[in-house]
């Protein structure tokens, strides 16, 4: 999930603009920087943002699970020749006898697509209860606690945000999905290459959200009219 890592840290760069702005304007507007509902609103919603990004992860590796099921296991995980002989200077092993370095080969290959299969079937199923267990328990906290008159405001708010985060994702995900699948499509031989399975899954997952946010966006802003 090494792609995952400039896209969670433009998320974080993302919030901390979001946080400096919404202080300038609280300053501008004569009000005070810090208060109890404004720091509980502020934490709830990062934690339910927090708390989606989580469910969004391990939904997309479920479904790179599925994928491995239906589409393929080196489209998911990719491919490692298998018939690449065996150094035995570099192993501390040798071949059981009656067995060749490619059968033994290809047994490794299944081995390893077998264990990431089922380290992500687990993985994904993790990381998709603890999102959806936290983000439920932070909305109802939130629902709970907050103002009737505000919250309609808060929400719009809070997708704002989330469009701005699951946008900017998809808009990076998706092309570089397309590539990885494209490429796997032409190109995929023999040789070691990465499935395109994990960042085709991953636009899976966050392009609803995406969608889903901007489609309420838009039919909010049309209510207020």
């Amino acid at each position: 999930m090494e792609f995952l890592i400039p896209i969670i840290t433009m998320m974080v760069l993302v919030g901390s603009v979001t946080l400096v702005v919404y202080g300038i304007s609280q300053i501008r507007a004569g009000h005070r920087i810090f208060s109890v509902h404004g720091f509980l609103a502020t934490y709830m919603h990062a934690a339910m943002l927090a708390a989606l990004l989580i469910l969004a992860i391990g939904t997309g590796s479920l479904i790179n699970a599925g994928l491995s099921r239906w589409v393929g296991a080196e489209f998911s995980y990719g491919h490692h020749p298998a018939s690449a002989p065996i150094d035995s200077s570099m192993s501390n092993t040798s071949p059981e006898p009656g067995v060749s370095n490619e059968v033994g080969g290809h047994e490794r290959e299944q081995r390893r697509l077998d264990e990431a299969y089922r380290s992500g079937l687990a993985r994904g199923i993790a990381l998709s209860v603890v999102g959806l267990l936290l983000y439920a328990v932070h909305q109802i906290i939130w629902t709970t606690i907050s103002p009737e008159e505000n919250r309609w405001r808060t929400r719009m708010a809070f997708l704002a945000v989330l469009l701005v985060v699951f946008g900017f994702s998809g808009i990076i995900m998706i092309p570089v999905a397309i590539e990885s699948v494209l490429d796997y499509i032409f190109e995929a031989t023999g040789d070691y290459h990465d499935g395109p399975g994990e960042v085709a899954s991953m636009a899976v997952a966050f392009a609803p959200v995406w969608v889903g946010t901007l489609v309420a966006l838009v039919r909010g802003r049309a209510r207020t009219h």
